[in-house]
């Protein structure tokens, strides 16, 4: 016999808690909404098996980032949103939904749900009645990293799922796919260069010695390179590696390409791959778990 009590289901992605969009959010939550379900009239083993269908689908997903396309005003509440950027994470997080709408109580929600004609990826800063508060930084904020997958039903509560931490396997097989990271990074060229063509590089106009962070993520790397392999790393080497990468990109796409050197097209380039679970064998590993996923939950929602 179904729950008497309806319930008002969303599927979320949730920030580190670290991040900026914590303190300037007046949600209580702060969160990206992947699937509304709308109100739904399930029995508690419904709801069950679909908290269990979302942590195991979640349990192949691992933390990723969104970079921050504009801020702007959305939908009839006048909601103050971050818009994301449609690359880096967007391909997985789609594929991610369409894994969710293969289980039959989840789709028959979804497709009751009166839904936006497409997928807007967002997260609210606030509303009219309730503003964002202010930010101390002037450039705003540009990238948000979600660590955290959760089934909502209510005032931003019900089962809440840790995604993994990206792993150090990933980060070797983008850099073996990329020719050892460093070397692809010195030949990477520039748009529109056809292999076989040499475009004549140009000087370096750097006057100023290179901070003590920028040294030791550099020293990370060369040992990268000629160990061929992260596990050489500290957890504390990779994150340092890794954020120096993710805050050059920002900065280059917020100053308009004012550092777009050769060196850090190539920086940023592998920061995407990174981000995006690296290049064809990263895929294509993606693509066959994914494939694995789907066929079982078919299997199992026929029985």
């Amino acid at each position: 016999m179904a729950d008497p009590s309806r319930l008002e289901l969303v599927v979320v992605a949730i920030p580190r808690r670290d991040e900026r969009v914590w303190k300037v959010s007046s949600e209580p939550v702060p969160h990206m909404t992947l699937l509304y379900l709308g109100d739904v009239d399930w029995t508690p083993e419904q709801f069950v098996h679909a908290a269990e269908f979302i942590e195991h689908a979640a349990s192949q997903l691992s933390r990723f980032g969104m970079s921050v396309e504009r801020r702007g005003v959305l939908g009839d509440k006048d909601a103050d949103v971050l818009f994301f950027d449609k690359s880096w994470s967007y391909k997985r997080l789609k594929e991610f939904r369409d894994n969710l709408l293969v289980d039959r109580d989840i789709s028959t929600a979804y497709q009751s749900a009166t839904q936006y004609p497409e997928w807007t990826p967002h997260l609210t800063l606030g509303y009219p009645e309730t503003p964002a508060k202010s930010d101390d930084l002037e450039y705003g904020i540009g990238w948000v990293e979600f660590d955290q997958i959760a089934l909502w039903n209510g005032e931003s509560t019900g089962p809440t799922f840790q995604l993994k931490s990206f792993d150090s396997a990933d980060l070797e097989v983008s850099m073996s796919t990329t020719q050892a990271g460093a070397d692809f990074l010195e030949h990477y060229g520039v748009k529109g260069m056809k292999w076989g063509q040499h475009i004549k590089a140009k000087r370096n106009r750097q006057t100023e010695p290179n901070s003590a962070d920028a040294d030791r993520v550099g020293s990370i790397k060369s040992r990268v390179k000629e160990q061929k392999t992260t596990k050489i790393l500290s957890n504390a080497e990779l994150r340092d590696a890794l954020d120096r990468m993710r805050l050059e990109q920002e900065f280059s796409k917020l100053s308009n390409g004012l550092d777009k050197t050769r060196t850090q097209k190539g920086k940023a380039f592998l920061a995407k791959l990174i981000v995006d679970t690296g290049k064809q064998n990263v895929e294509q590993t993606v693509k066959t778990q994914a494939s694995g996923f789907v066929n079982e939950a078919i299997k199992n929602a026929k029985k």
